[in-house]
């Protein structure tokens, strides 16, 4: 079953990355002159990255450095994030599963519950009021990192060696995972809410990142595939930033690969109050 993931990971990245350059090859003089800088592009993608695959969000950090910079119009920023992260997801992927012991059916249920999801949320996640989801979804969050605060500084019992899921956990968890595909088509990432759910359920909280990794790179291509149809993302910037950022993934990989369960624990609480602080900054930004 792992490998048969593999497999289908791998497919998706061959078929992307050839997609892509085939319509690098159509508008190559829309490439050729475009104003965003080779190198600094380079070094952007393999940082952004690089960081993406210690569990820091590659949106928020390439949104930080594109907006600023002016490397990317806002029109075309959402095509471009998504499609220069296809190929590193992919790549990141296929290292967790190599690195990361998880149950193979553990795996497979929770990343194929949040691609149905992303799937076939969209007719209906356009209708959920926006706010209130975010609003909650921040406070959980919050909630989640407190917990697990509490569990590293001994004040209750902490959970986290499991390495499988079975029965109503199971169930449980595919069901968060399918709305939590969901919720990425309204802009909120996944990374987050899967390890708030690997903790919530006993799972060791390195099994977050195949889980959120795999899943990403299959929905998110996915949804990729239509930006690069209808060009509505900046060439240059995408194609150069995921080649380079095939080269941060490597490297965080190796540095991954020494990381305990006690670093990524102080890392996921992190990421946990860093996501509820911008769910809120976000709604106060556009509170009527």
């Amino acid at each position: 079953m792992r490998t048969g993931l593999l497999a289908v990971l791998i497919i998706v990245g061959v078929c992307f990355a050839t997609y892509v350059g085939a319509d690098l090859y159509r508008h190559w003089d829309t490439v050729r002159h475009s104003s965003a800088p080779t190198i600094g592009v380079a070094l952007s993608g393999m940082l952004i990255f690089f960081l993406s695959t210690l569990g820091v969000s590659d949106f928020a950090v390439s949104t930080a450095i594109y907006t600023p910079t002016k490397w990317v119009s806002v029109k075309r920023l959402p095509g471009t994030l998504n499609v220069q992260g296809v190929v590193p997801f992919v790549l990141m992927a296929v290292g967790f599963i190599g690195v990361v012991k998880v149950d193979p059916v553990t795996l497979l249920a929770l990343v194929a519950a949040q691609v149905v999801g992303a799937v076939l949320s969209p007719r209906f996640v356009v209708k959920l009021p926006e706010r209130t989801i975010k609003r909650w979804i921040a406070c959980g969050l919050i909630i989640a990192g407190l917990f697990i605060l509490a569990g590293r500084l001994h004040l209750i019992a902490g959970n986290g060696t499991a390495l499988r899921l079975s029965g109503l956990s199971l169930i449980v968890g595919c069901g968060l995972q399918v709305l939590y595909g969901a919720l990425n088509n309204i802009g909120i990432g996944s990374y987050a809410l899967t390890t708030a759910t690997i903790y919530a359920l006993g799972l060791n909280p390195l099994v977050a990142f195949p889980i959120m990794m795999s899943g990403s790179a299959l929905s998110v291509a996915a949804g990729s595939s239509l930006f690069v149809y209808y060009g509505d993302y900046d060439r240059k910037v995408a194609s150069i930033a995921s080649l380079f950022g095939v080269v941060g993934v490597l490297v965080g990989l190796m540095v991954f690969a020494h990381f305990n369960v006690a670093i990524v624990s102080w890392l996921v609480i992190g990421v946990l109050f860093y996501t509820s602080f911008n769910l809120f900054y976000s709604l106060s930004r556009t509170r009527h």
